[in-house]
């Protein structure tokens, strides 16, 4: 159980990053 939530928690964060690079990119500040 615990593995998998620190994954879980692991993939939100790239997600989130992804996204703040993605609105970067679309000139978004």
């Amino acid at each position: 159980m615990g593995k998998i939530k620190v994954t879980q928690v692991k993939s939100a964060i790239k997600r989130t990053q992804n996204q703040k690079r993605t609105l970067e990119a679309l000139g978004l500040k």
